[in-house]
């Protein structure tokens, strides 16, 4: 499962769009890209389930986690869940340690990604509050002035 886990956080931290080529109904009619010309990962920052995994991910210890419901606070604080009629860990590794090395490889796609996409970012409700996050845990001076730069309308 490790191995599954590690390829599927590798799909979602591209920074580029998949190339899914040109798409037709059957009648032969081009259908319109919609949101599949975005990065992946642009859109798990945008889904209303996705943004709150990546703001759980990026939230400080003593910040607390405002935007989840009690029950999602229940899920993201377990630490052993029911197997085989026992309960087991849900990773070999201590919590802070696997959320640690989470966070280490998603920064510099989610910084770019939202340096990229700021202004996209800003305007929407999910991706406003990962934008967020991730200005708080990585600050960087780039990324701050392509915020800067969304929010004054600039390009």
């Amino acid at each position: 499962t490790v191995a599954a886990s590690r390829v599927a956080l590798s799909e979602l931290l591209v920074d580029r769009a998949p190339d899914l080529g040109e798409r037709f109904t059957a009648a032969g009619e081009a259908l319109d890209a919609g949101d599949e010309g975005l990065p992946p990962l642009l859109r798990v920052a945008t889904h209303p389930g996705g943004s709150k995994l990546l703001r759980v991910l990026l939230a400080f210890p003593s910040g607390g986690l405002p935007f989840l419901d009690p029950e999602e606070r229940e899920i993201f604080a377990l630490e052993e869940v029911p197997r085989e009629g026992a309960m087991q860990a849900v990773s070999k590794k201590p919590l802070a340690v696997r959320r640690r090395e989470l966070r280490r490889a998603a920064q510099g796609p989610l910084q770019r990604i939202c340096a990229r996409y700021a202004q996209d970012l800003l305007l929407h409700r999910q991706g406003s509050g990962v934008l967020e996050a991730v200005v708080l845990a990585f600050p960087t001076p780039s990324l701050l002035e392509a915020v800067a730069r969304a929010a004054a309308g600039l390009p």
